[in-house]
Order: structure tokens, then C-alpha cells, then sequence
């Protein structure tokens, strides 16, 4: 997946160094890959969860394009529950209407609620020529297990509009009890529906920083030569950013009494500090980041107060 869809553009800047839009890790391209392989398996159902700001919202809006680009005639869907903790199926369907951008004033009746989403699904599977589609449930853990048959029902006649349907979760840790509820009460309908099939979502690892690197760069020093020209003629790529920065990340967990272990790392930590050190450079082009600046942009970002939390123990 990392081709022309990770690479950012001119017309996708912002004014900062970060496109408007997620993009590609390592760990997305790991989960997208497994995503795609239950979704052309034709599992009915998938769940990926993971601990807080290692990415999981912003993998599923990149699902949106990248997994039609993985798998031909597939359709994405994002159903996204962040904050909203609904207790009716009313309430379920409203906020699907709002994900699905629907402007028209949702009616009263529940049958009208669901017909007017099941609608704008069919009717966006067949815009797209899709023969597969893909409702992704973010933030499942907000959503009652008794609320769980309205999204059944809607990938039932998804299926019976001629469409094959993934309903693919993901929530966060408490998830677990759910699950394990599932499992231990029999409750055989959920589990196929919703855990057939089931993966972690991590944080990058030291490794991964690198890759990331390198997908941000580009063909040709694309990134530097656009941020940073100067150092672009001298030869100079972002990619040389790698190993201060792992052996910062090294620096931290000894710091934190945490040597032996893997870092499995946010990006919602990696993001600012990479901006914090892009600043700099562009600052001051005599500048050169070394571990000790690299340990400072990632403490800016406040990654050493955390670190502990996104180890594998």
C-alpha cells in the first residue's frame, strides 16, 4: 500500500509537514494486509483493537481509500462512535445517517431511520461498482452488545441487496470483557458477526521509524527538496533522521528503567516530535539532529511520560 496514496502532494500540504489525511506506518500496512485477507475470505465479521493514540481511527480512515486500492470493487464505510455512548437503536442509525453525510432531517420512525441508511449504503456500493463492502465500526466499545443486532441486520440486507459484507470493529482494551462474554455465554451470532476473526493494532516499533521515514520521503528526496531545499543539494534526506531517533527512543527507556523491553511507539507522540525537529531543521540549516535533540523533541511531545504504557512486556 505504500504507493502514490502515501506520498504526500503539494496540493495536500497544509502550510505544515504533515498532509491533511493520515498516512502510511508500517503498522497500517501490517493490520491493512490482514484486513484485506479477511474481507477477500469473505469473513463475515473482524475485530482489531488496540491501547489509546496508537492509531486505530486514523487506520481506518486510510482503510477507506487504501483497501479499494488492495481490493477491486470494494466499498468502505466509516461508522465512527467516538464520544457518543448511544443506548437505542434510534440513536445507532441517527449517527449513522451523520457518518454517511446525510443532510435530510432523519424522521421519527425507526423503519425510516434504517431504510434511509441501508439506502445510502446500497446506494454508494453501486456509485462505486462494488461487489464487496466494508462497514467499519469505530470506537465499538461505546456501543452496547444489545445494540450489536442493528448492524447485523444491516449486514443481512446489505447481502440480500447483492453485496458482500465485512463488518469490521474496533475499540479499545475493555473490549476484551465483551469478548470474552461473547465466548463464554455461547452467544454464537455475535462472534460470527463481529470476532471472527480478531488482531491487535500496536504502536510502531524502533524498526518501523526508518520505513516511516522513507514513505514520507518519497521518490527522489521529494520531502526534503520541498521542506528543506538547501539541505536537498547538499544530498541531505529526512531519512538520516532514523537513527538519532531510535537511539533517543533507546535513551528514554533506559531512563525509565525499561531496557529489555519493545517499544511498540504512538504516532500520536511520533507526529509532534517529528514536526518539533522539522522546525528546527528549518530554522536553522546548519543545524544537525543528533539523539540528544531528537530525546528532546520526543520529551516535548511528552512521550517519556507514557512510554511505559506502549512496551511489550
Amino acid at each position: 500500500m505504500s504507493d502514490d496514496l502515501n506520498q504526500s502532494s503539494n496540493a495536500e500540504e497544509t502550510g505544515g509537514f504533515f498532509p491533511n489525511r493520515p498516512i502510511w506506518t508500517p503498522e497500517i500496512e501490517r493490520k491493512a494486509t490482514v484486513v484485506a485477507d479477511w474481507v477477500e475470505c469473505e469473513l463475515e465479521g473482524g475485530h482489531i483493537w488496540g491501547i489509546q493514540r496508537v492509531g486505530k481511527s486514523e487506520f481506518a480512515k486510510y482503510l477507506e481509500q487504501g483497501l479499494p486500492s488492495m481490493l477491486p470493487a470494494t466499498a468502505v464505510v466509516i461508522f465512527e462512535f467516538l464520544l457518543m455512548k448511544p443506548k437505542t437503536a434510534e440513536a445507532v442509525l441517527k449517527k449513522c445517517l451523520l457518518n454517511l453525510d446525510s443532510t435530510a432531517a432523519p424522521g421519527r420512525e425507526l423503519p425510516m431511520i434504517y431504510s434511509r441508511v441501508l439506502g445510502m449504503i446500497v446506494a454508494k456500493c453501486k456509485a462505486l461498482r462494488a461487489r464487496r463492502v466494508v462497514l467499519i465500526i469505530d470506537e465499538l466499545q461505546n456501543i452496547p452488545h444489545e445494540l450489536y443486532p442493528v448492524f447485523m441486520s444491516l449486514a443481512s440486507d446489505v447481502r440480500k441487496a447483492g453485496f458482500v459484507p465485512h463488518m469490521l470493529s474496533i475499540g479499545q482494551p475493555e473490549m476484551k470483557t465483551t469478548i470474552d462474554l461473547a465466548f463464554q455465554n455461547n452467544y454464537l451470532q455475535m462472534i460470527g458477526r463481529f470476532f471472527q476473526g480478531m488482531a491487535i493494532y500496536h504502536g510502531l516499533t524502533i524498526e518501523d521509524i526508518g520505513a516511516l521515514l522513507t514513505n514520507m520521503e518519497g521518490e527522489g528526496l521529494e520531502f526534503t527538496t520541498r521542506h528543506f531545499p538547501e539541505r536537498a543539494r547538499q544530498g541531505w534526506s529526512i531519512t538520516e533522521l532514523a537513527r538519532p531517533m531510535e537511539e533517543a527512543v533507546t535513551a528514554l527507556l533506559t531512563e525509565d528503567n525499561l531496557t529489555g523491553t519493545a517499544a511498540r511507539l504512538p504516532f500520536a507522540y511520533l507526529r509532534p516530535a517529528l514536526n518539533s525537529m522539522f522546525f528546527h531543521l528549518a530554522a536553522d540549516p546548519q543545524s544537525v539532529i543528533d539523539a540528544a535533540m531528537a530525546k528532546a523533541a520526543m520529551k516535548k511531545a511528552s512521550l517519556h511520560k507514557v512510554l511505559r504504557h506502549y512496551v511489550a512486556r
